[in-house]
């Protein structure tokens, strides 16, 4: 049975995969000025990974700041 880690993993991927294939997609983001910077599903599990690692007191400050 997949954790709700590997199933949230997995379904980072596929969105990705679907997405870099969508010129639509890349074609709104550069008219709406917006960068985007692909990465591959390792480096989204990092990503992932060094977030969940994060001390409390670094969450809470992050939480203030994108909440407010």
């Amino acid at each position: 049975m997949l954790s709700i880690y590997d199933l949230t993993i997995s379904s980072l991927s596929l969105l990705y995969k679907s997405a870099k294939m969508k010129v639509k997609f890349f074609g709104e983001m550069t008219k709406a000025r917006l960068d985007v910077d692909p990465v591959v599903g390792q480096e989204v599990e990092r990503i992932i990974n060094d977030a969940v690692e994060l001390d409390a007191a670094l969450l809470g400050k992050l939480k203030d700041i994108f909440y407010k």
